[in-house]
């Protein structure tokens, strides 16, 4: 394994143990209508450049989750995709993606830095161990509750 690719898992690995005390801190299992995330990560090597991903899950009629290098060249792209996990502000993904061509399983993480104002974060990880992410440099995680989870009653007949 590359020294490059070793620094990138790290940061991955670190944005997932920040992602685990803040999903902690909401009820496991808060159910979600949509999530919404785009940006891009700084890759943790000599180079510099920085890596794309667009994910949207309940907001248009297929989920997708899109992984790129600096240059544009697709990484990574899901074929199936589903939530595992969820919170009022993280929420896991799993499914089978292609990686160069290749079938490969899967697992994401998106953290909505949310009201707190702390950072969004992403990670993605697939089988063999090729793990990616961190702090969004730019963009942002948005992550939308049903109604019934934010305090709307509807109006009640008297």
């Amino acid at each position: 394994m590359k020294a490059s690719t070793k620094v990138m898992a790290v940061s991955a690995l670190a944005a997932l143990a920040v992602a685990a005390p803040a999903t902690a801190a909401t009820k496991v299992g808060t159910p979600i209508s949509a999530v919404k995330a785009s940006g891009t990560v700084r890759v943790l090597d000599k180079s510099g450049n920085t890596t794309g991903f667009r994910l949207s899950y309940g907001v248009t009629k297929k989920p997708f989750l899109i992984y790129s290098q600096g240059d544009g060249r697709t990484w990574f792209h899901a074929v199936t995709l589903k939530v595992i996990g969820s919170s009022a502000n993280a929420v896991r993904f799993a499914g089978i993606g292609i990686v160069h061509g290749k079938r490969v399983p899967f697992k994401a993480i998106v953290v909505s830095g949310g009201k707190a104002g702390g950072p969004d974060r992403f990670a993605l990880s697939w089988a063999h161990g090729a793990q990616y992410g961190g702090v969004l440099m730019t963009g942002a995680v948005h992550i939308y509750l049903p109604i019934s989870h934010v305090g709307y009653r509807p109006a009640t007949k008297t």
